[in-house]
């Protein structure tokens, strides 16, 4: 039996310690890179979170800026129709004016033909009332 234990019994026995230890040694490697695998994962997920709350700050200040810019744009805008309309008024009182004065200008000059024909028609009456004065007194005193 001792030479069945030293041929037979001992080689078995050393052949499934290799094995055990071999097989020991691939499951502590899983386990070791499950762990790693495990710790990436969760280092991942922590950056991928990262990232969004990142992606969502962004997000939020492209919209506030966007607010801004539109706020801006409808001031500047709301402005120039003021400044638009403002112009407008101005041109259209200064068009009123001068058609007010144009048509002032045209009354008094109708105003002066008027006074001048009738002076002129006066003018013409008094001389022919005065020369009938005259040929009257000539005849009385003559």
């Amino acid at each position: 039996m001792t030479v069945v234990t030293i041929f037979v019994y001992k080689p078995i026995k050393k052949y499934l310690a290799a094995k055990k230890a071999f097989i020991q040694k691939n499951i502590d490697e899983t386990i070791e890179n499950n762990k790693k695998a495990a710790l990436l994962e969760q280092q991942r997920s922590l950056e991928l979170q990262e990232a969004q709350q990142i992606k969502q700050e962004i997000n939020i200040k492209i919209q506030q800026e966007a607010n801004e810019i539109i706020e801006k744009s409808r001031t500047l805008a709301n402005l120039e129709s003021k400044k638009i309309l403002e112009d407008g008024k101005r041109a259209a009182q200064a068009f009123q004016e001068k058609v007010v004065l144009d048509n002032k200008k045209l009354v008094l000059e109708a105003a002066f033909n008027l006074a001048t024909k009738f002076l002129q028609k006066q003018d013409a009456e008094n001389k022919d009332n005065q020369e009938k004065l005259i040929s009257e007194l000539e005849k009385e005193l003559g």
